[in-house]
């Protein structure tokens, strides 16, 4: 999997992101940037093992059966250290939603715990990058559809402006407080993962992420 964190930064370097944007179908009025503060993983909150939910096995279904997964990481949003992640329903080849099954009820059980967040994701299909991407929505498909980031999208009109993805995930930082800005997306067509956070005004900032065994 290449981190996508290095992809951003190259074509920033090379003063090239718009045209990255473009290659990698993503959402044309995001605005990038890096951070060098990394996103920390345990062992088993990423590779694949019989017992939990973990990334690998994510990204390894998605790839296979070509359908979009969404799913929670939690984690503690001091050290962004993600301990454990939670699988969500399988989706279609263009669409999952974080909404559907349990997820969002399991993640919540699972925060409280010790008082974390949940660092929401979902994979993408080939052709489209670990970005967010350009997949706009109308007010009449707004209407059409359900969910408690629905209504936010609508009353802000920020669909207006930016695409499905930076949307519900900006909306998700607004009407629930357990929710990190930090979120990720996979590409298993394109080998690729990458870490974000979700800021204001279609401010997106890059992470690097690494592999920490626990102490």
């Amino acid at each position: 999997m290449e981190d996508f964190f290095r992809v951003v930064k190259k074509n920033m370097n090379e003063g090239s992101i718009n045209q990255m944007l473009f290659d990698w179908n993503a959402d044309k009025n995001i605005k990038l940037s890096i951070s060098k503060k990394p996103i920390l993983i345990f062992p088993n909150a990423f590779y694949q093992s019989n017992n939990e939910d973990s990334l690998e096995e994510i990204y390894q279904k998605s790839g296979k059966l070509k359908k979009e997964i969404p799913y929670a990481g939690i984690i503690n949003q001091s050290d962004f250290l993600i301990s454990k992640v939670i699988e969500g329903s399988l989706g279609c080849d263009s669409y999952c939603d974080w909404e559907k099954g349990k997820l969002l009820k399991l993640a919540k059980k699972e925060a409280s715990k010790n008082n974390l967040k949940i660092s929401l994701g979902h994979t993408h299909p080939k052709s489209c990058g670990a970005i967010c991407s350009k997949v706009y929505w109308t007010k009449k498909e707004l209407r059409e559809m359900s969910g408690e980031s629905v209504g936010y999208m609508l009353n802000s009109k920020i669909y207006k402006k930016h695409g499905g993805d930076y949307s519900e995930m900006f909306a998700w930082t607004k009407i629930d407080q357990k929710m990190s800005e930090i979120f990720s997306i996979m590409s298993p067509g394109e080998k690729q993962i990458g870490f974000f956070e979700i800021r204001e005004q279609g401010n997106v900032i890059y992470h690097p992420w690494k592999i920490v065994e626990r102490t």
